[in-house]
């Protein structure tokens, strides 16, 4: 078995290769963009589960209206309810009139909506979004 020796590199090799300082250089940068990218993509999914959170809440919700929209079809007029201002915090109140709603679209704006009474629950919730 024969080994060959490689001899060291000569002095046009050498010239050509960059000094150890400047490799040195170039892997603290390459190290610093991939610290960023993994920073990046770290906040990038925390925003994302954060979004996920805030739109299951707000399906939360609106089943929950939904369902409070159904049963009011078989309410009685002027009979009292208990109104929901908070998850937690309610009030009594007295049904005026079952065929409209006061439906909060955000940021403290409410319109008010037919509620119509043949309509399947999930056709109400798609007219109340528009």
């Amino acid at each position: 078995m024969k080994t060959s020796l490689s001899s060291p590199p000569s002095a046009s090799q050498s010239s050509q290769l960059p000094p150890v300082e400047e490799l040195q250089s170039r892997r603290e940068q390459l190290e610093k963009v991939h610290h960023y990218t993994d920073a990046l993509t770290l906040q990038e999914l925390q925003i994302l589960g954060e979004s996920f959170v805030q739109l299951k809440q707000a399906q939360d919700r609106f089943v929950q209206n939904i369902s409070t929209l159904t049963s009011l079809k078989s309410a009685l007029p002027e009979q009292e309810l208990m109104i929901p201002l908070t998850s937690s915090v309610y009030i009594k109140g007295v049904l005026a009139n079952k065929d409209s709603v006061t439906v909060d679209i955000g940021t403290g704006y409410f319109v008010e909506k037919v509620a119509k009474a043949n309509m399947p629950p999930h056709a109400i919730g798609s007219s109340i979004c528009r």
